[in-house]
């Protein structure tokens, strides 16, 4: 019997640490946020750092932004509240573990709170964390983080090409517009090379046609648009040191205008029908994109050429315009 009653008296008295341990610990005061925490009370400035997408493309160029300013929590470890900085961090330090910053420091501050905003260039499909960290003089202070999925996107590239003539005579003047017009998606073909993307035998179309006709003597009887069709490669590579994007169309396959349209002026009749094949260089048409997206003028052959032949003839009124346009296809 004194044995059970040693037992109980152990078990009672073990059972009482247990209580008085879990009440102390939860009048505890809460764990200290890690040193350079942004909410933390042991860090002068309070930091920020954000952008704006959930997902970000590899290979795309987005805008981050730091904002900086005295942390009204920090108490400086002793009893009453310490002085306010008179400066700002001597600098922010960034990092990012799939991609890079540009600059890659936030450039040195002096005033007590601000913002500035850097570039961030996605490099690696994954999670990606971004870190700022304040410095005062030689020791680290506050830290701010940004966490976003980095993925591997597909694109649309656009071709949009337009030439306007205009013939003016003594007895005739008209108008004549060629298009040149080709839309693609472009996918990456390499997990481990998602910045490579391609489109394969996308659809080139061209139209000619006659906008407006003027005179007393001739007559057009007849007119059918002229028109035309092919397929073309297209590519898409890192620009130089991995910025931005490189976007280029092969020489199209099997493209050729095919007109007929004929008119008569005092009894005389003109003809013109025929299947005239387009050829050009490689790369058929080619833009540098510094953010990855955006519109740009381009130089078309087929274009060109004529253009360059034509202009300041007597008489003859020629422009052109030629652009490619590359941006992200949104998911479905």
């Amino acid at each position: 019997m004194r044995y059970h009653s040693n037992s109980s008296s152990f078990a009672h008295f073990i059972i009482t640490i247990m209580i008085v341990l879990l009440l102390l610990a939860q009048q505890a005061p809460p764990a200290q946020a890690s040193s350079g925490a942004q909410d933390s009370a042991d860090t002068i400035f309070k930091l920020v750092i954000s952008q704006a997408k959930d997902d970000v493309c590899v290979g795309e160029t987005v805008n981050v932004t730091i904002t900086w300013g005295p942390n009204t929590s920090y108490t400086g470890g002793g009893g009453s509240l310490p002085l306010a900085p008179l400066t700002g961090p001597s600098r922010i330090a960034l990092k990012a573990s799939l991609g890079y910053f540009y600059p890659q420091d936030v450039p040195p501050m002096g005033a007590i709170s601000g913002t500035s905003t850097v570039t961030y260039t996605a490099d690696k499909v994954g999670t990606e964390k971004l870190f700022a960290v304040a410095w005062t003089g030689g020791s680290s202070d506050g830290i701010a983080t940004d966490t976003f999925k980095v993925v591997a996107c597909e694109y649309m590239y656009t071709l949009d090409a337009q030439l306007d003539m205009t013939v003016t005579s003594e007895d005739i003047t008209y108008s004549s517009r060629y298009t040149v017009k080709s839309r693609g998606t472009l996918t990456p073909t390499d997990p481990d090379n998602p910045r490579h993307l391609e489109a394969r035998d996308k659809t080139v179309m061209m139209t000619a046609t006659i906008v407006s006709w003027s005179s007393s003597k001739c007559s057009l009887f007849t007119w059918e648009p002229a028109t035309g069709m092919g397929w073309v490669d297209a590519r898409a590579d890192p620009g130089a040191m991995d910025i931005g994007m490189v976007l280029q169309l092969a020489p199209p396959k099997d493209l050729a205008w095919d007109m007929d349209y004929s008119f008569s002026c005092d009894g005389d009749g003109v003809t013109i029908a025929g299947v005239y094949p387009v050829s050009s260089g490689d790369p058929w048409v080619s833009a540098t994109f510094p953010s990855s997206i955006g519109k740009q003028n381009v130089v078309l052959d087929m274009f060109e050429v004529p253009y360059n032949k034509l202009k300041g003839a007597e008489g003859l009124t020629v422009s052109y315009t030629a652009t490619l346009t590359l941006e992200k296809k949104e998911s479905k």
